[in-house]
């Protein structure tokens, strides 16, 4: 009975062993499992932290993490082994958008500003290029970047030329942004609206509207009437008159610089013009006019402007303001200064110069044009002494 009870005894202990076996070895296990894990070091975007696995390469830890490696900077390379102590830098990229000359790019990058992502997509950039926003600006999330590359323009105002660089977009921005300033009368080609191309001509034709006032004399105008008191061939200066003046208003246009057309669009009188008026005799001449005293005598002609004369008679005539008086020099020791003589072809007239060439039966008779002087040339008439 007792060995019976010993051996029970032996048995019921012997399933508890068990368990106690399994437990410890399947924790030694655990440990032994957990001690062959690498310990990595992951420094995600600047920040680090620490992480124990069984993956034998850096892809499967950065896939394990959950970390895209098409938008993020790896390193060390994807297909490098783990190892305890391995250091893997993960820097998150951002979707940027690069549009160049209208092409648009889209694409992941880790650099820091928009100078970095240009350089490092081979995107070179002159002085005269134009970057939005600028190259120093830091990235941010979804940025898009425009580079407009700066083509020649060549543009002609007033037939001067210059060729300028320019990424304006039309005609009128790259007007605007040369400061070339234009109003609604110059003529601009091509118009302000149109694209603007490479080696496109942009041509301004300069049109200047101008009002010109200007003061003009009114020439001097000469009126004679009839006086039937005075003798036929006879003249007499009632009044010498005065010349006027007029406010005249133009409008100019100038076309670089030149005038095109000059219009006449206004006309005042700022002083009347007084005219002239000589009066002529109509009253023939009756027996009592003429004398008896009658000769023959070589008359030649002058001028108030002849060479030598100086416009005012022997007797004190002003011959220059009255061109039109009937005058002959004469030899006061034939007729007397002062003598009013018929001169056939002439008229009445009075003797009232002196000439050094006048001798004896010969006279001067006043003209008041050289083409009148001309075509009297020399002649012998007959004089008639009157009074």
């Amino acid at each position: 009975m007792m060995n019976l009870k010993k051996e029970r005894l032996v048995r019921t202990k012997r399933p508890e062993m068990t368990v106690a076996t399994i437990g410890l070895t399947i924790l030694i296990g655990a440990g032994l499992y957990q001690g062959t894990k690498n310990e990595v070091h992951l420094v995600v975007d600047g920040k680090e932290q620490t992480i124990l696995t069984h993956k034998n390469k850096v892809e499967q830890v950065i896939d394990m993490m959950g970390y895209d490696p098409q938008e993020n900077y790896i390193l060390p390379a994807l297909d490098t082994k783990v190892k305890d102590g391995l250091q893997v830098i993960i820097q998150p990229a951002k979707n940027i958008t690069v549009k160049v000359d209208g092409k648009k790019i889209e694409h992941f990058t880790t650099a820091k500003t928009v100078g970095e992502v240009l350089e490092s997509g081979g995107v070179t950039i002159s002085r005269l290029d134009q970057v939005v926003p600028a190259v120093s600006t830091e990235l941010t999330e979804d940025l898009e970047i425009e580079v407009t590359r700066a083509f020649p323009v060549t543009v002609q105002i007033s037939g001067k030329k210059q060729t300028i660089y320019t990424h304006s977009t039309t005609v009128a921005d790259f007007l605007k942004a040369q400061n070339i300033q234009y109003d609604s009368n110059d003529i601009v080609t091509p118009e302000p609206t149109k694209i603007l191309e490479k080696n496109d001509v942009v041509k301004i034709i300069r049109v200047q509207k101008i009002t010109d006032v200007v003061e003009e004399t009114i020439q001097l105008k000469t009126e004679k009437k009839s006086d039937s008191t005075l003798l036929s061939g006879s003249e007499k200066v009632i009044r010498q008159g005065k010349s006027g003046k007029v406010e005249k208003t133009y409008e100019i246009v100038k076309v670089d610089g030149k005038i095109r057309n000059k219009k006449l669009i206004k006309e005042t009188i700022v002083k009347e013009m007084e005219p002239k008026i000589i009066a002529v005799g109509t009253k023939m001449p009756s027996r009592g006019d003429v004398a008896a005293k009658e000769m023959l005598v070589t008359a030649t002609a002058y001028t108030p402007y002849c060479t030598g004369c100086s416009g005012t008679t022997a007797t004190g005539l002003n011959i220059r303001q009255n061109p039109n008086m009937k005058v002959i020099a004469v030899d006061p020791a034939v007729i007397p200064l002062g003598t009013k003589v018929y001169v056939d072809g002439y008229g009445y007239a009075v003797a009232g110069d002196t000439g050094s060439a006048i001798k004896g039966n010969k006279i001067d008779i006043l003209m008041p044009t050289k083409q009148e002087a001309y075509r009297w040339g020399v002649k012998t008439v007959k004089i008639r002494i009157v009074g």
